[in-house]
Parts: C-alpha cells; structure tokens; sequence
C-alpha cells in the first residue's frame, strides 16, 4: 500500500471531523456518543442535557422516598443536628425569607428583643422568635413571639377579622 500524501491526509481527517460533528447534531440520533461525555457536557445543549437527566432522575418517587429516609436519618441523630444547626437555619431563613441570620438578628435587636406586638421576650429556649412575614408578597414584617404569629395565622391575616375581635373583646370587658 502506498503512503498517502499530505493533502490526503488533511482531506481524510477533515472528513472524520465532519462525520463526528454530524453525528453529534444528528437529533436522537444513536452516535452522539462519538463525541467524548468530557466535551459534549462542556457545550450549553450538553449541560442542559445532564441538568435535565439529573433532573428527571431525582423526580421519581423512589428518589424522593430515598432521599426523604435519609434527611429523616441525619435529623434524629442529635450529633448531626448540633454540627449542623447554624447551617440549617441558615438555609431556612435564606430559601423562605431570604434574609441571613445576621439579618434576622438585626431586626429582633432593633425590637429590643422582644415581640412586635406584645412586647415581650421569646417564650423560653425551645421557641425561638418567628418571623412574619406578608404570605403574597413575601415582604418580612417583622419578628414575633410563637403565640403572637400563630394568632396572626389563625385570624387569617384579615384585618377585618381582627377588628370583630377587638370589638367582641371590648365590649365583653
């Protein structure tokens, strides 16, 4: 067999690169694979593809059984629990209230420490103060002691409901 030239080697590797890149952009088609998993998840349609397989993958029922068991696991053991609790709270007031621990400090401080409506400190260690908040726009209103934000709660934040109590309660001194 005789050696082939130079431009049929450039002809000859510019044709297996363009075969590759076919394959690749051929939709389903079966030989994407040609091209390394390395490169395709370093292209944007490769990262959406593994987001969306991991995605899809961590949607199934037995997943989230599976990852439920093990939050359950870690929660019930209390040397975990104490190595974990600033970043727990931390985690919560971020993702519901997006506020940092730091801030929620702030704002008990510059309420004394105590609740914003009946003036009184947290009751005990367990009940940390909570944090109220409008349930439509999400806004942080302030912090309350655990009674105060349960009967916030209870009157369903309607304003007009807590005037009737206001009233009952006035003229049944």
């Amino acid at each position: 067999m005789a050696a082939k030239s130079p431009e049929a080697k450039a002809r000859a590797k510019e044709h297996a690169r363009v075969k590759a890149l076919e394959r690749y952009h051929r939709p389903g088609g079966k030989e994407a694979h040609t091209i390394s998993q390395r490169r395709l998840n370093q292209t944007p349609e490769g990262r959406a593809k593994k987001a969306a397989r991991a995605k899809k993958y961590y949607e199934t029922p037995e997943q989230k059984a599976k990852r439920a068991e093990k939050s359950k696991a870690r929660w019930a053991d209390p040397v975990w629990r104490a190595r974990n609790a600033a970043q727990v709270r931390a985690g919560f007031l971020r993702r519901n209230f997006n506020l940092t621990p730091e801030g929620y400090d702030a704002l008990l401080a510059s309420q004394g420490g105590l609740c914003a409506i009946c003036l009184e400190p947290p009751h005990g260690k367990k009940y940390r103060a909570h944090v109220d908040h409008n349930h439509v726009t999400k806004k942080v209103r302030g912090i309350l002691c655990m009674m105060c934000n349960q009967a916030l709660g209870l009157f369903k934040e309607d304003l007009a409901r807590l005037r009737r109590a206001m009233e009952y309660l006035e003229k049944h001194k």
